[in-house]
């Protein structure tokens, strides 16, 4: 009964934010053998319309969505562009006497040309640390922009979980380095009817 398993499924229990092989097992098969509903993050969109494909083909669950993924931006630090390239070298040894190793000179031909980059962090706290330090040793104007890949990203969203399906998706995550099956975010909305 449809009723019965809606109900069933909005009181399974949550995986963790990233569930393990064993999570998985855990959020597919509550009482009813069907999840509410789990997500492979981490793929590029290509590849989420490959496992999408994969769980319709082979009726891993019920309800199967390619949807888009927020992508995780990297921090750089880095000083403005200088007017030739020899004023960027005179600032690169002005780094280089205090002690900075770990920067290099832009020298592609977009706007960036005769920069410095000084860094990519994975996170802004971590950016605004090293402009800290820079101005610390007396660099001042550092700057820190936020850069996202430009690859597309994706995630599948998949809902009423076959019970049996457990071992292949666990597999299809393999399949996929980086991926990792979840709980989704929000709980499935109860359909009328």
């Amino acid at each position: 009964s449809s009723a019965a398993t809606r109900r069933a499924s909005a009181t399974s229990p949550r995986t963790s934010q990233y569930a393990s092989p064993a999570a998985v097992s855990a959020a597919a098969a509550p009482a009813t053998g069907a999840a509410a509903c789990l997500e492979l993050s981490g793929l590029v969109e290509d590849d989420a319309k490959r496992v999408a494909e994969r769980v319709r083909s082979d009726r891993l669950a019920s309800l199967v969505a390619v949807k888009p993924a927020a992508e995780t931006p990297t921090w750089m630090v880095y000083l403005p562009a200088y007017a030739s390239r020899a004023e960027a070298e005179r600032v690169a040894s002005e780094l280089r006497k205090k002690g900075f190793e770990d920067f290099f000179v832009i020298q592609d031909n977009s706007s960036m040309r005769n920069a410095i980059s000084l860094g990519i962090f994975s996170s802004e706290d971590g950016a605004q640390g090293r402009v800290a330090s820079l101005t610390g040793r007396g660099f001042k104007g550092a700057k820190v922009m936020a850069r996202t890949s430009g690859v597309v990203r994706a995630r599948v969203e998949i809902r009423e979980v076959n019970a049996a399906a457990r071992p292949t998706l666990a597999q299809l995550a393999k399949e996929f380095p980086g991926s990792e099956w979840r709980a989704c975010a929000a709980p499935a909305a109860p359909r009328k009817g």
